[in-house]
C-alpha cells in the first residue's frame, strides 16, 4: 500500500481510538443516557467495520492487479512469439474498437497478418509470391 494510504489509515485509527475514549468518558458521566452511548458505540462499530472492509478490498485489488500484470506480460510475450510486434498500436485503439474489428474479421472469416509476417512477405522474391490456395503453375 502507498505511504499516503498508510498515513490516512493511521490517522483514521487514531481518530476512532480518540472517539472511543471520549465515549468511555461520557459513559462514566452520570448525565449521559445509555441510548446516547449506544448510538455512539454503534457508529464506532460501523466505522471500524468499514475500515476493515476497505483494507481487505484494497488488498484484493492489489492481488488482482498483480495477477493481471502477470497475464499482460504473458500476452505480450505470446504476441512477440507469433510475430505481432505492433500490439502496442492495437492497444491504443481501445477495447470497444478492438472487439468491433475482431467481430468483423470473424464474421468475414478473415484475419490480419502480423507486421513481421507482412515484412517477410515483402522481402520474398516475386516468383515466390502467389496467393494462398492458388493452384501451382505447370511449366
Amino acid at each position: 500500500m502507498s505511504d499516503d494510504f498508510k498515513k490516512v489509515t493511521e490517522a483514521f485509527e487514531r481518530a476512532v481510538i480518540s472517539l472511543r475514549k471520549d465515549v468511555e468518558y461520557l459513559a462514566n458521566q452520570s448525565n449521559v443516557s445509555d441510548k446516547f452511548i449506544g448510538r455512539k458505540n454503534k457508529i464506532l462499530f460501523h466505522l471500524i467495520n468499514y475500515q476493515k472492509y476497505i483494507e481487505n478490498y484494497i488488498d484484493e485489488l492489489h492481488k488482482e492487479n498483480k495477477h493481471l500484470k502477470t497475464h499482460i506480460t504473458s500476452l505480450k510475450a505470446i504476441c512477440v512469439i507469433h510475430g505481432i510486434d505492433d500490439y502496442p498500436m492495437y492497444l491504443l485503439r481501445g477495447k470497444t474498437l478492438l472487439l468491433m474489428i475482431a467481430n468483423e474479421l470473424q464474421e468475414e472469416e478473415k484475419f490480419r497478418l502480423p507486421c513481421m509476417m507482412k515484412q517477410k512477405l515483402k522481402e520474398l522474391p516475386l516468383q515466390e509470391k502467389k496467393p494462398i490456395g492458388s493452384k501451382p503453375t505447370t511449366s
